[in-house]
């Protein structure tokens, strides 16, 4: 059985986990009904799932404001 914690920050790291889980379910599903052109919707939705587990949050770059500025730490101790 897999890590909870590798689980729980893999899903946390996602940007869109709804629909990660909305593809993976969809996937499952094609997996087991017949269709009439073999594996290649299973395929396209394989490959939406695994799109969908790369697109990470992106970190907010802090704004560097003016050169030469210098940051105060006003923060009491």
């Amino acid at each position: 059985m897999p890590d909870q914690g590798f689980l729980s920050r893999f899903i946390g790291g996602l940007r869109f986990p709804q629909l990660f889980f909305l593809a993976a379910i969809l996937l499952g599903v094609d997996l087991v009904v017949p269709d009439v052109i073999p594996f290649l919707d299973e395929v396209l939705l394989a490959l939406l799932t695994a799109m969908l587990a790369m697109m990470r949050r992106r970190d907010p770059q802090p704004d560097p404001g003016p050169p030469g500025r210098i940051e105060k730490n006003v923060t009491p101790r």
